[in-house]
């Protein structure tokens, strides 16, 4: 079965176009992104509970698998999501988090 050298070939493409993201953005601001990267502990932390709840509603039944019109309103949402949960009102909210663990290290006498 060469479904394992498949994958690996699938792998090693979006590694290289990841490091060629990477390497383009290096040391640049980038309007949305660079605000955006900074904020991502609530996108990670919210994003299984909102995954969830869209399972439990049956949303997956309602996109057909091959769907091109289905996988464009998948990626629209995706982003849209992503670009609400690092928001700047969301992060508001996750900042004393954020602050919790040298707050706790402070707390505890610097250890």
């Amino acid at each position: 079965n060469e479904a394992w050298l498949i994958n690996l070939i699938w792998y090693l493409g979006a590694f290289c176009m990841s490091m060629t993201l990477i390497g383009i953005m290096l040391n640049r601001k980038m309007f949305i992104l660079t605000g955006l990267g900074q904020r991502t502990l609530q996108v990670y932390i919210l994003h299984r509970p909102i995954r969830d709840l869209c399972q439990y509603f049956g949303l997956y039944e309602l996109i057909t698998p091959g769907s091109k019109v289905g996988l464009l309103l998948i990626i629209a949402f995706s982003v849209l999501l992503t670009l609400v949960l690092g928001s700047e009102s969301v992060n508001r909210i996750f900042t004393p988090l954020k602050a919790a663990p040298d707050s706790l290290l402070k707390k505890l006498g610097g250890l």
